[in-house]
């Protein structure tokens, strides 16, 4: 159905992109793993809801940011790349990215939350809104610790502990969504399959 890709690609982007310090590494190669499989799983979901469909063709735009991170990626193994790693152009990537994955997750949430209360999980669309909330604080919190006041950078560590450990429960709560979503919607979607299968061959019969 798509959420098990999903889950996957999602888990490397988020996991990579919590820190700058991680997007500063090789660390960064899982990006290149991930924006793909995540591309992948919002192909296969576009099928079921508007909001899916919308995720999978902004998707395409996570192709640049793979792209540099990945030659970021290379850069840092010594190998040769081109001079595009300045300090200035790394700001505006950064933030660029920020914004991009927020409202890529907020679609996927979104369209996870509509897709189950049409097939009534009522209980994963209650998650979904809590995470979709969460996620938004999440987001302010990390906003305020990027925001380049002498207050917050002489005092860096009390805005982004908050704020990564704000993220990382986040991230764990919509993985934890996209596996529950891959269990339960998927296993309705198979008996559903079945039950139509069988309804053919009665018909047949």
């Amino acid at each position: 159905m798509g959420f098990g890709w999903t889950l996957l690609g999602y888990f490397f982007v988020a996991t990579v992109s919590m820190t700058s310090l991680a997007l500063r590494s090789p660390l960064t190669i899982g990006i290149l793993v991930g924006y793909p499989m995540m591309i992948f799983g919002l192909y296969l979901l576009a099928h079921y809801h508007r909001y899916f469909r919308v995720a999978f063709f902004s998707s395409f735009l996570s192709l640049p940011f793979t792209v540099y991170y990945a030659l970021q990626a290379i850069g840092q193994f010594g190998l040769s790349v081109p001079a595009i790693f300045g300090a200035d152009t790394w700001q505006s990537v950064e933030w660029g990215h920020f914004a991009f994955l927020t409202v890529l997750t907020a679609l996927i949430l979104i369209g996870v939350a509509e897709l189950c209360r049409e097939v009534g999980l009522e209980r994963h669309r209650a998650n979904a809104w809590r995470d979709i909330l969460l996620f938004g604080i999440a987001t302010v919190l990390e906003l305020v610790a990027r925001l380049p006041f002498q207050f917050i950078t002489e005092n860096q560590g009390y805005f982004t502990t908050p704020a990564l450990l704000m993220r990382l429960a986040v991230v764990c709560l919509n993985i934890h969504l996209l596996f529950s979503c891959f269990r339960d919607i998927c296993s309705e979607e198979e008996k559903l399959v079945d039950s139509n299968k069988k309804r053919g061959k009665e018909k047949k019969q």
